[in-house]
């Protein structure tokens, strides 16, 4: 003899709320067997097992649009659709631990400018604002010639560089040395710059107030000590290097 089961019972059973329940009924996923006269719902064994397996793939993070392509298959047709699910998670766990890695670093103090989160390498995505910006002038397109075929990001070396003359600024903030301390390090900057492009001194003082004003350089400027770097560095490259100043 089939047992069947209230809507009551089958909630306390499976823990699936009756709005689920009336739900599922809707859209046709899972019909009661038998409705009494006073329009209440009936649940039969079957139907139990049926709803077990749709808290089984929704549980997996399956949709009930493709629950419903699944609910019926045969547990091992069943496995063979899910192996391809499998690969799907298993992309969507390694994308989300590359998102957590991220998030971490950000949390410690990476900026934003090193994070390996964008859809375009961020470095790429300055080099295309360059372009609108100064894609008419001739020292960009110097730089574009230079940098051809390598534009989204530069090489471990140049950034190591880089940092170690932003480190140099960084003490030189630290003890608050005077403009005639930072000649050398002014010039070591101008000829990093100069690898890539003829920058005029002029232009090399725009970048130099861009480090202090665009907020995004200020982010990866907080990897070094001082809080007020951005400000040394724009005021020591304007002594040397800004012939209105001198």
């Amino acid at each position: 003899m089939t047992h069947y089961y209230s809507m009551k019972q089958i909630t306390e059973i499976t823990g699936v709320t009756k709005r689920t329940l009336h739900h599922y009924d809707e859209i046709g996923l899972l019909t009661p067997s038998q409705r009494q006269d006073n329009g209440y719902r009936q649940y039969s064994q079957d139907n139990l097992i049926r709803l077990q397996k749709i808290i089984f793939l929704k549980g997996l993070g399956i949709s009930l649009n493709e629950v419903n392509k699944m609910i019926d298959l045969d547990e091992e047709t069943l496995r063979r659709s899910l192996q391809t699910y499998q690969t799907q998670m298993k992309e969507k766990i390694n994308n989300l631990q590359r998102l957590n890695d991220n998030l971490l670093s950000f949390l410690d103090g990476t900026p934003l400018l090193k994070l390996d989160i964008y859809e375009l390498p961020l470095q790429q995505q300055y080099a295309t604002e360059a372009s609108y910006r100064y894609g008419h002038t001739a020292v960009y397109q110097s730089l574009a010639d230079k940098r051809r075929g390598n534009e989204a990001s530069y090489s471990e070396e140049e950034v190591a560089q880089m940092d170690s003359i932003f480190e140099a600024f960084n003490q030189l903030a630290e003890r608050n040395a005077p403009y005639e301390d930072s000649k050398h390090i002014v010039e070591r900057w101008k000829r990093m710059l100069n690898q890539y492009a003829d920058f005029s001194d002029d232009l090399l003082c725009c970048i130099a107030d861009t480090y202090d004003e665009d907020p995004r350089f200020q982010d990866y400027f907080k990897q070094f000590s001082h809080p007020k770097i951005t400000q040394v560095i724009a005021d020591h490259v304007h002594f040397h290097l800004d012939k209105c100043s001198e």
